[in-house]
């Protein structure tokens, strides 16, 4: 191991594109014991995660090759962010996983992911980020033990039609944007977001916005471009949404 190595706290692994992928052992990382930041860019890991170390607070793995992330990786008490970015991932992790300080998890790209995490034992989350999650189709109910998330971001995730209906009760929710083409259906309990601040819903396939969207009194932006409305399906009394700045119809 390179003299010093035990005292690095940020570490870039990127391939350029056209070049494949790169192998690591995770043994390499053992001693790594004040790391801190970790990009990996279309790199493998071998070996045991047990050896990451453990003051990891900001974790990049674009390009990860996993289809599940292993058991074994699940004891990053510190872990901030979690950038998964193109994953192979077909599922993040099986059941439920602690990682009590993450705040920001972001899976775009993940063109194989099928259905969001179990997010029970991660109740600090504040921001989900998941565009471009072409075979999307579900968003795990557990998502309402959220109380401090502010940020969703559900772009072009063609094949996810609904949110369970425990998605719309955190008051936390300030900016939730959906460009989702299939996504037919607003629940009534919108209305409960009291926190909502931007709510864009465009090139969906809803045809009706729910009556409750006027109790929205924090709401700034409303954007539902693209979506074929018929004349009775908006609130006629959307003035008194005291906050509205901006309406994108």
């Amino acid at each position: 191991m390179p003299k010093g190595t035990e005292e690095v706290e940020g570490l870039a692994l990127h391939l350029p594109y056209g070049y494949g992928t790169a192998s690591f052992s995770t043994e390499a990382f053992a001693n790594m014991k004040k790391l801190r930041l970790l990009q990996l860019d279309r790199v493998e890991l071998n070996g045991e995660y047990k050896h990451l170390p453990k003051e990891l607070i900001w974790l990049c793995w674009c390009g990860c090759p996993l289809q599940s992330i292993l058991d074994d990786f699940f004891n990053q008490d510190k872990l901030v962010v979690f950038d998964m970015r193109w994953s192979n991932l077909v599922q993040v992790w099986e059941g439920s996983k602690s990682l009590h300080n993450l705040k920001t998890l972001d899976l775009s790209y993940s063109h194989s992911l099928q259905k969001s995490p179990d997010f029970s034992q991660v109740p600090n989350l504040e921001e989900l980020i998941l565009n471009y999650c072409q075979k999307l189709s579900e968003i795990h109910p557990s998502i309402d033990h959220l109380k401090r998330l502010s940020l969703v971001k559900l772009k072009w995730c063609v094949k996810l039609i609904s949110l369970p209906g425990d998605f719309y009760k955190p008051k936390s929710v300030e900016t939730l944007l959906n460009r989702c083409s299939e996504f037919r259906e607003v629940h009534e309990d919108i209305g409960e977001m009291i926190s909502l601040r931007t709510l864009e819903a465009e090139d969906t396939t809803i045809r009706k916005v729910p009556p409750s969207i006027v109790r929205l009194k924090n709401l700034t932006r409303l954007s539902l471009a693209g979506v074929k409305l018929a004349d009775d399906a908006i609130p006629k009394d959307l003035g008194s949404l005291i906050s509205l700045q901006v309406l994108h119809l």
